[in-house]
């Protein structure tokens, strides 16, 4: 959902959009082994909201088989992971 808060001399109006799952970015790791969607996108990847305040990517991942994702230049900016099922394991390097 992309949320647009307009400020009025009389308050604060909030309107919201449902950004459908055609309207949102794709994209897979590990040969297509994980897949993803992605409300929020990189820019250049074809979703409709880009960045929505400091919130810059948004993705919910899924694989059917062990899967990996490689050690990537992640600098800047926090990551949060969380496993609705299964598990997941972060090798210290």
């Amino acid at each position: 959902m992309r949320a647009l808060i307009k400020i009025n001399q009389g308050g604060i109006f909030m309107m919201s959009q449902i950004i459908k799952p055609q309207d949102q970015a794709t994209g897979q790791f590990d040969g297509g082994k994980i897949t993803e969607q992605k409300p929020i996108g990189f820019p250049g990847e074809d979703a409709v909201i880009e960045r929505l305040g400091p919130l810059f990517y948004w993705a919910w991942a899924e694989s059917r088989e062990p899967a990996e994702i490689g050690l990537h230049p992640h600098q800047g900016y926090e990551i949060i992971t969380y496993v609705l099922k299964g598990k997941l394991i972060i090798p210290i390097r």
